[in-house]
């Protein structure tokens, strides 16, 4: 299988840049040792390789730093939220919150796993016919 991402300096001796073969993107990889640029392309290249091992692998990562991440949810997010709000915010501000975690928008997101949550499922919430309408929760 060929490589996704190619690793290569822009001068000699200069800083490393690594390209992605399908898109062509060019990015600076922000270091002039060979090494280090050669350990962020071999990593890129096994992550593009390896996806479903790579979320298995960040999620136990993540269990050693803090249990309870592999389960939180965003309705923990959006209770944590709530409390803070309830001590240290307004009661309109308290019941704006309320009325945001009630409303439609964001009824996909409650019981959604952080560590699963993608860019499209926020997306989707702010596309929602809804997102942002005055009235929308109950």
């Amino acid at each position: 299988m060929k490589n996704r991402y190619r690793v290569y300096p822009r001068t000699k001796g200069g800083t490393y840049y690594i390209e992605d073969s399908i898109t062509r993107e060019q990015k600076s990889l922000f270091t002039k040792d060979k090494q280090e640029a050669e350990a962020i392309g071999f990593a890129r290249n096994q992550a593009a390789a390896q996806p479903a091992l790579n979320v298995a692998m960040a999620k136990a990562y993540l269990k050693g730093k803090s249990p309870e991440f592999n389960t939180r949810t965003w309705q923990d997010v959006m209770n944590d939220k709530e409390e803070h709000y309830r001590h240290h915010g307004s009661k309109n501000t308290l019941k704006r919150w309320q009325k945001v975690c009630r409303s439609a928008p964001f009824a996909a997101l409650r019981n959604m796993v952080l560590i699963e949550t993608e860019s499209g499922h926020f997306l989707n919430t702010l596309r929602h016919s809804k997102a942002g309408v005055s009235g929308a929760a109950p």
